[in-house]
């Protein structure tokens, strides 16, 4: 038989889904031409498809052979060895495809996939967003690309990705949960919110619960979550129904209900003690009464877990240990949590220098943060709460909000929000495009953005306060959009800042908080930038020390509210009896009034913070004497 008839026959069995029988006829073709790369490429996919890897790769090398620089087998290689789990040969044949065709969208995501499974996500998300640049198209490499992002916490890269995938497509409700996901951590909340409510079908309903949960918690309205998990129904399993019983517990410990809120999660680990996020809640909300056996079964539950879940055990088991008087425990058991979640948490330090420094070249004096204040509104006088996590910023609000002028807008993203939202006003791409264009066009367009979002989070009436973390970077340009507001900066010891902060996972954001050295970092930052605002820009703040507050309440808080001009009120003196709901880590603490145990802290753990001074004085940070 003839080579074209034995080939005319392998097609008709191709066809007829008779794959064993085309193989046998396009290996009996290519016997008379065994050089012939189209033939081999032939066989090769035909044994692809038979399950027969083997044979395959035997093919493709056999083409590699003969021809080095065949992009196909290179391609089809890596694709074998990243379905077997060899994924350092999975990225060498990649890499070979790249040299052939160095835009070849396939082989970068093919590398990037690789080093996704080999958990090398750092290193594995620039080619898999090369990828996805070169083919747009492919919606399942923006997808790729957006879930390895949204691991690494680029949570709005996530999101341009995950919009791209979704445009013109019909992607499964796993990925639109995750688009959700990257939604909530963008702050586009309500957006979030419909996402997960257009999710259908049984299969994604518990995430989607799960997902809407979380949502309505970053809106910061525990009562809406309570409301929710009723609106439910009962749970589909005895699983479900123990994470829902500790979102509960979680909810009502924020709004001050916290008896209710342990009996509630020790119901929840009765059910299921599976479950990492409800014992970090469980010692969270009491960690004095852990028992030995509830931190034995922590313990043995970390081997099982993935790398979040083994972060938030071991955190949980220090502060067991912390409260049992076990320091050296606690702080062997952070070391280990804070390494899990910096695997997770990646930080910038080359992005959080230049951002600093760029602050400081926009803003460079007082004339700097000075515009048109006859547009500006004089009526809004905010008060921005600046501070390092832990250093005392959820207290000093609770003092300022327990007065009946004050609002308290927590850690709200106005900043975030109002900028985003003026850069599409603006049609500019970028916050250096923005800054770059004249201050009549953009001021005017991010006061007008700030205060809309404002008045959408019923923010807009009385002495609205804010305590974002990252509001110490921005006060030039805040000064400017508003001349009348009121900068409170809150000092405390850096050792018990930097403790502080080495105890928690955050549940956005804070990144820093992982490393000693990223800490120290940012601290050093901090330092410098609000220097910079006080000296070289002129603008006024109260700095109020954590601990003199605590040796003199009624001195520094009269101190602090003549500052915001507000007229004396006792009710800020027993700001533990405000009701309002406190969702960050210090909801406890702010409950319990003012105590002098707080103060001074680290030094009960002598040279067990010794790597910790060493980070503080790598990066220069001024550490007053013990």
């Amino acid at each position: 038989m003839s080579q074209q008839n034995l080939l005319d026959d392998a097609q008709a069995a191709l066809g007829q889904g008779n794959l064993e029988q085309a193989a046998e006829l396009l290996k009996e073709a290519s016997s008379a031409d065994p050089l012939n790369l189209e033939l081999l490429q032939q066989r090769a996919v035909v044994q692809l498809q038979r399950g027969d890897t083997d044979s395959a790769l035997t093919l493709f090398r056999r083409i590699l052979d003969i021809d080095g620089m065949q992009l196909s087998p290179w391609l089809n290689i890596g694709n074998i060895r990243l379905a077997t789990g060899k994924l350092q040969e999975a990225v060498q044949a990649f890499e070979m495809a790249i040299k052939i065709d160095a835009n070849n969208a396939l082989a970068y995501h093919g590398i990037g996939r690789a080093l996704a499974h080999a958990n090398e996500p750092a290193r594995a998300l620039p080619f898999l967003l090369k990828g996805a640049e070169l083919d747009r198209a492919r919606a399942d490499f923006q997808v790729w690309a957006g879930r390895v992002a949204l691991m690494l916490g680029d949570y709005q890269k996530a999101w341009t990705l995950y919009s791209r995938a979704d445009a013109g497509s019909d992607p499964d409700m796993g990925v639109r949960l995750e688009m959700a996901l990257a939604a909530e951590k963008t702050h586009r909340l309500e957006q979030a919110l419909a996402i997960v409510d257009s999710v259908s079908g049984e299969a994604a309903y518990e995430r989607a619960c799960r997902q809407k949960l979380s949502i309505l918690s970053a809106m910061g309205d525990s009562r809406k979550v309570l409301e929710a998990l009723e609106a439910f129904g009962e749970p589909v399993s005895v699983n479900q129904k123990a994470e829902w019983l500790s979102v509960k517990a979680v909810s009502l410990n924020y709004l001050g209900e916290k008896d209710e809120a342990i009996r509630t999660i020790k119901e929840s680990l009765a059910l299921n003690d599976n479950y990492p996020n409800a014992w970090q809640s469980r010692v969270f909300m009491d960690a004095g009464s852990v028992s030995d056996d509830e931190l034995a079964r922590m313990e043995a539950l970390i081997d099982s877990q993935e790398t979040y879940g083994k972060a938030l055990l071991s955190f949980a088991i220090a502060e067991a240990l912390e409260k049992r008087g076990d320091l050296a425990g606690e702080i062997s058991w952070l070391h280990k949590g804070n390494a899990f979640q910096h695997q997770i948490a990646a930080y910038n330090h080359n992005g959080m220098e230049a951002a600093k420094n760029e602050m400081k070249r926009r803003f460079p004096d007082a004339d700097s943060v000075v515009h048109s204040p006859e547009q500006a509104p004089t009526d809004y006088a905010p008060i921005f709460i600046l501070g390092m996590p832990r250093s005392g910023t959820t207290l000093t609000e609770q003092i300022l909000a327990s007065h009946s002028a004050v609002k308290a807008g927590g850690e709200n993203r106005a900043i975030s929000v109002s900028s985003e939202n003026a850069k599409k006003i603006l049609a500019v791409g970028t916050e250096d495009a923005m800054f770059n264009l004249p201050r009549d066009q953009w001021v005017p367009v991010m006061r007008k953005a700030f205060l809309d979002f404002l008045a959408d989070s019923d923010l807009d009436s009385g002495v609205v306060t804010d305590k974002n973390i990252s509001l110490f970077r921005h006060v030039g340009m805040l000064k400017m959009l508003f001349p009348r507001a009121r900068f409170v900066v809150v000092r405390r010891h850096p050792l018990d800042i930097m403790l502080g902060a080495y105890k928690r996972i955050f549940n956005t954001g804070q990144h820093f908080t992982y490393h000693l050295d990223d800490l120290a970092q940012q601290l050093a930052h901090f330092d410098e930038l609000v220097e910079h605002w006080q000296t070289a820009c002129g603008i006024p703040m109260y700095e109020m020390r954590y601990e003199t507050l605590v040796q003199e309440q009624e001195r520094v808080t009269r101190e602090l509210l003549d500052f915001c001009e507000l007229p004396f009120e006792a009710a800020c003196l027993e700001f533990h009896k405000n009701t309002r709901q406190v969702n960050t880590a210090s909801v406890n603490q702010v409950r319990q009034g003012l105590f002098t145990s707080a103060s001074a802290r680290y030094k009960r753990y002598g040279d067990l913070l010794d790597p910790f001074r060493e980070a503080l004085a790598k990066r220069q940070v001024a550490v007053p004497e013990e």
